[in-house]
C-alpha cells in the first residue's frame, strides 16, 4: 500500500526539497486540464502546498510559502545544510568563497558552465543583477543586504561584495527568500510575467505550468546540470486546496502525497495518525 506522509511546515518544505533536488505557457483558470497521467516509468509526488494559491512567484519579491517552488527552480550562491552538519552552508551556484581578514570583503568563485533555462549564463553579472534586483524589488527581505556597499563582477566567474560591515554573507546568500539568482532577462519582465507561470532560474526543476488557486506543476530540466538519477521525481505537482477537510480526504484516499500538518487542526492530525498507510 501507498505510503503517505504528513508533515509540519518545515519539515514539510525540507522533504519536499529532497525529494525534488534528490538530486509554461500560462492558462485561465477556465483552461487549465488536470495533468496528464505518470507513465508506469515516471515518478511523479502530488503535494498539497498551501491553502490557497501562490501570492507571487517573482523570485525577487516572493516572501511566503512560494519559496516551496523558487527553491526548486532557482539556485542561490549556498544552500543551507541539515542540523547538525558540520558546515552551516554548502556550495550553490557558487564552488567556494573566502572572506578577507577584517570580514569586509567577500569573494566567490562561480561554478562553470551554468545557464538558465532560458539559456542565458549564470556567471559574475547575472550574479550582480540578481542581487541589486532583489535588493531593490523585495517587500520582506531586502535588509538581509543591508551590509553590502558594493558588488563587482571582476571576470565571469568571480562576485566580490564589499560590505559597510561585517556580516556572514555565506549564511545571508542562502536564504529562500530574497536571495535567487536569475537570467538578467528579468530586467524585461514583470510581476505578472512570472505569476503566469513562467520562470527564468536554472535550479532542477522548470515550472510547466500555473493556475493561481487550482495547480502548479514543476517538471525536471533535461538538461540540468548535475543530471539526474533514477528513481529521482519526473514531476511534482502543488494541489492548492483551501479547504483542510478536502485536503485530509485527498490525503487519506491517495489522491496527493504530502500534506503540512499545521494546515489542519490538532484533531485532524491526530485522526490520521491512526492510519497505517500515512506516516507523521
Amino acid at each position: 500500500m501507498k505510503r503517505l506522509v504528513i508533515l509540519k511546515w518545515w519539515g514539510f518544505v525540507a522533504v519536499l526539497a529532497l525529494l525534488l533536488a534528490g538530486c509554461a505557457t500560462p492558462a485561465t483558470k477556465t483552461e487549465v486540464a488536470a495533468p496528464s497521467p505518470a507513465s508506469a516509468a515516471e515518478r511523479v509526488a502530488r503535494a498539497m502546498a498551501v491553502p490557497g494559491t501562490f501570492a507571487d512567484l517573482d523570485p525577487s519579491s516572493a516572501c511566503l510559502v512560494e519559496y516551496q517552488v523558487l527553491m526548486n527552480v532557482y539556485d542561490t550562491l549556498t544552500v543551507y545544510t541539515p542540523p547538525g552538519s558540520a558546515d552551516a552552508v554548502r556550495p550553490g551556484l557558487a564552488t567556494a568563497w573566502e572572506t578577507s581578514d577584517d570580514g569586509l570583503k567577500w569573494t566567490f568563485h562561480l561554478r562553470e558552465g551554468v545557464t538558465f533555462h532560458d539559456g542565458a549564463p549564470a556567471d559574475a553579472a547575472a550574479v550582480k543583477f540578481s542581487v541589486e534586483r532583489n535588493r531593490e524589488k523585495s517587500t520582506c527581505a531586502a535588509y538581509i543586504y543591508d551590509a553590502i556597499d558594493s558588488i563587482a563582477a571582476p571576470d565571469a566567474q568571480t562576485v566580490v561584495f564589499t560590505l559597510r560591515y561585517p556580516a556572514p554573507l555565506d549564511l545571508i546568500l542562502a536564504s529562500g527568500i530574497a536571495a535567487f539568482i536569475m537570467s538578467p532577462a528579468a530586467a524585461e519582465k514583470d510581476g505578472a510575467w512570472f505569476n503566469a507561470g513562467n520562470d527564468l532560474g536554472s535550479g532542477p526543476y522548470r515550472i510547466a505550468q500555473y493556475a493561481a488557486g487550482q495547480r502548479l506543476v514543476l517538471e525536471r530540466d533535461p538538461s540540468y546540470r548535475d543530471g539526474w538519477q533514477e528513481g529521482q521525481l519526473d514531476r511534482v505537482i502543488f494541489e492548492l486546496i483551501e479547504d483542510p477537510v478536502v485536503a485530509e480526504q485527498m490525503l487519506a484516499a491517495g489522491e496527493i502525497d504530502y500534506v503540512a500538518a499545521s494546515f489542519m487542526n490538532d484533531a485532524q492530525v491526530a485522526a490520521l495518525a491512526q492510519q497505517d498507510h500515512l506516516r507523521l
